[in-house]
């Protein structure tokens, strides 16, 4: 679930005189407007508002200004290009595992606590755990989770612990990456 990003304004300065600046959009979930122009030239604010939620994840889009000279001569329009990235509300803490060797059938272990970047409550948590010999188990309420990894293979392994959240209006899975280089003990 995303959160409502703050409206977003960028001076513009107008070194001719204009007929008309108008504006045109490729950024899906925002409203994009022109204010402030006056007299056809000095200043201008570019303002950028989120219309609908944004989903998790990368966005971008272009801003297309079109200005109008007076008489009506066109002058070439100027794009601008506009990023971001919606993160999940739920993080945690450390985002990875990640020890050195460790001999076979050795077990290590740690503990990752989930939590909301904007305070709120967590609801239901699901944990799963994705490869052998890993395991994971709530501590206490209030997010914290242990994960317990027996080396079961040798090299450089990598598994997955996935917390599902149902907070909000869609589950959110929050990945912690279980990293170790299993070595044969001789």
């Amino acid at each position: 679930m995303s959160q409502p990003l703050p409206v977003r304004e960028i001076p513009l300065e107008v070194l001719v005189p204009l007929e008309s600046l108008s504006v045109g959009w490729s950024l899906p979930n925002f409203a994009v407007s022109i204010e402030s122009l006056s007299h056809g030239q000095g200043k201008a604010v570019l303002r950028l508002t989120q219309s609908a939620s944004l989903p998790i994840g990368a966005f971008q889009g272009t801003i297309t200004l079109k200005p109008v000279l007076q008489k009506g001569k066109t002058l070439p329009a100027r794009q601008l290009q506009f990023t971001g990235n919606i993160v999940p509300d739920v993080e945690s803490v450390p985002p990875a595992v990640q020890v050195g060797g460790r001999r076979m059938g050795e077990t290590f272990e740690d503990v990752v606590v989930l939590r909301s970047l904007t305070g709120k409550a967590l609801g239901t948590v699901r944990a799963e755990a994705e490869g052998e010999g890993l395991s994971v188990e709530a501590v206490k309420e209030g997010g914290s989770y242990r994960i317990r990894q027996k080396v079961c293979r040798e090299g450089s392994q990598t598994n997955y612990v996935h917390f599902i959240t149902e907070s909000g209006k869609h589950p959110v899975t929050v990945t912690v990456p279980v990293s170790y280089t299993g070595i044969k003990a001789e």
